[in-house]
This record gives C-alpha cells, structure tokens and sequence, in this order.
C-alpha cells in the first residue's frame, strides 16, 4: 500500500515521534489495523552540485552532496503539469552521481524528454526505519527529504 502525497499534505513541521496505528480499508471492503513506530531525525536535504548535459542523444550527468544520516537517493523528473515521466533506480548511501539516459537502463519512462521542453528534476534522499530488515525494508521509510531545480532537457 502506498499514497504519494500532494504538496498541500507537507508541513513545516514534524509529527510527534511515537506510536501510529493505520486503519486500511482494502477494495474488498476488509479492514486491516497497520502500527508504524514514527522516529523522526531530520534528515538533511540534498543538493544538486551538477547537472550537465553531454552526447547526442543527450545525456543527463547528475551529482548531488551526500546526506550524512540517508540510505538511499532516487532521480524523478516531471513534466510542467507535475505529472511524473521518469523514476530513476534507488541507489546506496555511498552514491552521489547519477546518469539518465532516454533509455531504461537509467529508469522507468513514463513519457520521452523532448529536447528543449522544461522539466522539474527531484533529488529524493531517504533513510529507513531503525526496525526494518532485509525482506521489508523497501516498505519501511523513515525520511524523505528532497531537492529540486528546473532543467531544460539538452541545455547545460
């Protein structure tokens, strides 16, 4: 299960750490009960430090400042409407560059980057909770916090 928020759910600031319990309600009509133990550290937010285009086809060079307390770091790129076109793959906490491609090798497409259109490019760093383990981990982040820059694709 999962909800992406919109920018009208952030706040400035943070829920109280403690105990949550989540009812769900799945499109059966079953109920199920979730707890989340909320630890919040606040986790700082990444910055771009490159963003260059190279090749033809373009290809986008990213780097980014390491966030001392994150476990991961995920690309996304969005169109002018907001709508997600392209979600790249999680990368460790030891890696701070990335590159994409037009292709999916770099991450999924949801629609192409046409050449000289404008896109909103998010830096997602994020940690995982203190008890999540190998099999659920995926399913149990902490923090997010991200970073972003307005690009034009194929103008440095």
């Amino acid at each position: 299960m999962t909800k992406e928020p919109k920018d009208a759910d952030y706040k400035t600031t943070a829920p109280a750490n403690g105990s949550y319990s989540f009812t769900v309600q799945t499109t059966d009509g079953e109920t199920v009960q979730v707890p989340d133990i909320l630890s919040y550290e606040g986790l700082d937010i990444p910055e771009f430090t490159k963003t260059k285009f190279s090749g033809t086809p373009f290809v986008l060079e990213l780097e980014w400042t390491f966030i001392t307390d994150a476990d991961g770091y995920v690309v996304k790129m969005f169109d002018t409407n907001g709508k997600l076109i392209f979600n790249g793959y999680t990368v460790g906490k030891d890696v701070n560059k990335y590159t994409v491609t037009g292709s999916a090798n770099s991450g999924f497409w949801g629609n192409p980057s046409v050449n000289g259109e404008s896109y909103r490019l998010q830096l997602n760093a994020f940690s995982y909770d203190a008890e999540a383990n190998a099999s659920n981990y995926v399913y149990n982040l902490s923090e997010i916090s991200l970073a972003e820059t307005q690009i034009e694709w194929g103008v440095n």
